[in-house]
């Protein structure tokens, strides 16, 4: 009879355990193992959010997630490189079964510093900052839009039609077309209530941006986020939290 009873209460214990998951909410970001991806990661771990992290380089993910876990936090790894599609497709498999609440597209790359055009540089750019992640969230189409997820893609300024400058033309056109993809997207699943925008961070001091930024990563990180609400608009440009032109 004591067999019996330790066992149900036990079954008792993973329902209630399965069910506490259920209700907590999910967030998945890119190029989680370090910098500004990393810093969303943590600030979304002490709001609450399960995190799962994504990047092309899983020990440094998973050593990301594990210094997580160490602080009381629920933190998972897993392998995603945005330049090859399989890996992509292999990614949305792994995570599709977690109920999402959050996207945060943050991975990118910026490999044009010191270099005049090069078109394979661009078309390596495109696919980092534009085509994977707009594959990615096509392929997490079903359960963002099954619980009404919100999608934030990091931009950047430097990707504004209305400041565009000279140079670098594989990033900059990146982000002018990840802003497009934002557009599109907010416009294409407004009725299933997913809510998609852009974000431009700033200037940040990360090994992208470069020590001599302007920004910290919190203040980066702090941008990205300030759309990351209940009254949440979609389609839109933010910079800390307030419209930008596009």
């Amino acid at each position: 009879m004591l067999g019996k009873k330790f066992w149900k209460l036990k079954v008792q214990e993973r329902k209630i355990s399965h069910q506490e998951r259920d209700m907590k909410k999910i967030a998945v970001v890119t190029g989680a193992n370090r910098g500004l991806g990393f810093g969303t990661v943590k600030e979304l771990a002490k709001r609450g959010y399960e995190v799962l992290l994504l990047g092309r380089n899983l020990a440094q993910v998973e050593e990301r997630a594990e210094s997580l876990r160490k602080e009381g936090f629920s933190a998972r790894a897993f392998a995603l490189d945005l330049a090859r599609p399989e890996s992509i497709e292999h990614a949305a498999q792994e995570i599709s079964a977690f109920p999402i609440s959050l996207l945060v597209n943050n991975a990118g790359v910026f490999l044009e510093k010191g270099i005049g055009y090069d078109p394979e540089v661009v078309r390596e750019t495109m696919q980092v900052n534009v085509l994977g992640p707009l594959q990615f969230t096509m392929e997490l189409a079903p359960v963002l839009k099954k619980n009404k997820a919100q999608v934030v893609n990091v931009s950047s300024g430097m990707g504004s039609l209305s400041e565009m400058g000279g140079g670098t033309p594989g990033y900059r056109l990146s982000k002018t077309a990840l802003n497009a993809v934002t557009r599109n997207l907010a416009v294409d699943w407004q009725a299933a209530g997913v809510r998609v925008n852009s974000v431009c961070p700033g200037w940040v001091r990360t090994e992208m941006g470069g020590e001599g930024a302007e920004r910290s990563i919190e203040q980066g990180v702090a941008s990205i986020l300030a759309v990351v609400r209940e009254d949440a608009p979609s389609g839109g440009f933010f910079r800390d939290g307030k419209p930008v032109e596009w």
